[in-house]
């Protein structure tokens, strides 16, 4: 099984929500910066880490190209596997077919599947 590298959250370090405007970006950046930049904090070490991670956050999501890169990303990367959240079939349902083993009915997850599991997900994001 391949292994996906996670892209960070750079919503979650800038503290804003994802439908946030490029204005509400540069007031959190700053907010981020006047809590964790060195010269401000100097005995504390992790500010230097701290304040990588809201410059990368900020270059990445003051960009419109690469915030749309950034979220389009992010969100192929959020999918989870389908057998740690069942796909609920109603009869008729264009989806894979059902396999027949040792008189059990069984599914393969097919490409519908992860177009509706996607979109599922998407509309919880949208309205939260």
């Amino acid at each position: 099984m391949a292994t996906v590298e996670t892209l960070p959250d750079y919503y979650g370090i800038l503290g804003v929500p994802r439908h946030v405007t490029e204005d509400g970006i540069r007031r959190a950046y700053l907010r981020k910066a006047w809590q964790h930049h060195p010269d401000l904090h100097a005995n504390e070490p992790a500010t230097v880490e701290a304040m990588r991670d809201v410059n990368a956050a900020y270059e990445t999501l003051s960009d419109p190209v690469l915030r749309t890169r950034y979220d389009s990303h992010r969100t192929t990367i959020r999918v989870r596997p389908f057998d740690t959240e069942p796909v609920r079939v109603a009869p008729g349902d264009l989806r894979a077919p059902s396999t027949r083993h040792h008189h059990r009915h069984s599914r393969e997850p097919g490409v519908l599947d992860a177009a509706i599991l996607l979109l599922q997900r998407l509309t919880r994001c949208v309205s939260a």
